[in-house]
């Protein structure tokens, strides 16, 4: 057979093909189009077009009468288009296909949208990495250290949280801090374990145990070791505030209540002071009040060595009654009461001022005695003048 023959017979098995499909056409600019029907129904089809717009396209596709189609559209103008769809279809005909994947011709991928609006755009689901270790990496190269993964809520919008490597940002603004490595910031109110009981009032709200090895408040470190507890007993050994911050203690206050306190019994060993902070407590008040004291009773315990009752005892010099006239004439007050001056300066002591006044008293009524035996004798001296 020579290369004639062969010639002949290639042209007339080609031109056989074209007649009885009627799907190629080959040197022209028509449409080409290949269509297959297997056994089991499914259509193949390959389908190049232009139409009158100018769109040019390579669709590839296979479709079944029950269980839809799936294909691939290469689109001059967008992109390259990847789609599928359940359900039944008609062999043959011409349908409008659902882009389920679609690489645009601006390197954008769009899944479920064919206008990515960024590199990766997906519509109507999520992202699932089943792997692992699964991650995320926004590049190569210590350089890439500085760089965030943001995650916002709309492309553009300005209110974003924040992932940088090493540290997690979590705020309305990129510019609000720098996480470091391990770092994790959040700009608003912090809940953990729950929502915020009675309301989004606290910076940090914790539902449950919290455990930590050091804690700080304004600041200043707690040290969890200095609580001790026995029993129903809690002791601390540092100064509390109540009401007030303690920032500034320069009294040295071990308690500060800013406000009411109430107390059932109360034991202070030590010094207090009531409207006064008794910084400056040269007489060692045990108590020192700066205005009234109200009171139904008054107890004062007094030493009963001390107490004047000795006046009556047989070896007390009680002055004589001109001593006493002299005293007052020349000091102005009783001998053994401290003068006004004095008072002035140093005031006095209740309970050396009560036994002062009873020492007095007995005093005086040892002279009314001397005055009433004096009396008692002068009226018998006058009765027996008069017999």
């Amino acid at each position: 057979m020579n290369k004639f023959t062969i010639l002949t017979v290639a042209a007339l098995v080609i031109t056989t093909l074209v007649q009885a499909q009627s799907d190629l056409v080959v040197g022209t600019t028509f449409p080409l189009n290949i269509q297959n029907k297997n056994t089991y129904n499914d259509i193949f089809l390959l389908h190049n077009a232009r139409y009158n717009s100018g769109d040019e396209l390579l669709q590839w596709e296979t479709t079944h009468g029950s269980f839809g189609l799936r294909g691939m559209r290469f689109h001059t103008n967008t992109g390259i288009h990847f789609y599928a769809a359940s359900g039944a279809t008609s062999t043959g005909t011409t349908f409008t296909p659902v882009t389920r994947f679609f690489i645009g011709n601006s390197g954008n991928i769009g899944i479920g949208t064919i206008a990515p609006a960024d590199r990766l755009h997906i519509t109507g689901g999520g992202v699932t990495v089943d792997h692992a270790n699964p991650s995320i990496t926004t590049g190569t190269g210590a350089s890439e250290l500085g760089r965030y993964l943001r995650i916002t809520n709309a492309t553009g919008l300005a209110t974003p949280a924040g992932v940088k490597a090493g540290g997690l940002l979590v705020a309305d603004d990129f510019n609000f801090a720098s996480p470091a490595k391990n770092d994790l910031i959040v700009k608003g109110k912090l809940a953990i374990g729950g929502v915020f009981p009675g309301g989004n009032t606290h910076a940090v709200a914790v539902t449950g145990t919290l455990n930590a090895s050091a804690l700080y408040m304004n600041n200043q470190l707690v040290v969890s070791s200095q609580w001790a507890t026995a029993g129903a007993t809690i002791t601390y050994p540092g100064a509390v505030g109540i009401g007030t911050s303690l920032a500034s203690n320069p009294n040295n206050y071990a308690l500060s209540v800013n406000g009411k306190f109430n107390a059932s019994t109360m034991h202070i060993t030590g010094a207090v002071g009531i409207g006064t902070t008794l910084v400056n407590n040269p007489n060692n008040y045990l108590l020192g009040v700066n205005g009234k004291i109200g009171a139904k009773d008054v107890h004062v315990e007094k030493n009963s060595g001390t107490w004047p009752d000795y006046v009556f005892e047989p070896t007390y010099r009680l002055p004589a009654i001109y001593q006493a006239e002299a005293y007052i004439k020349k000091h102005k007050h009783l001998e053994g009461v401290p003068a006004a001056a004095e008072i002035e300066t140093n005031g006095y002591n209740v309970g050396d001022m009560d036994a002062i006044l009873v020492r007095k008293l007995e005093e005086l009524t040892l002279y009314i005695i001397q005055q009433q035996k004096e009396i008692e004798a002068l009226k018998a001296r006058l009765e027996e003048q008069n017999k």
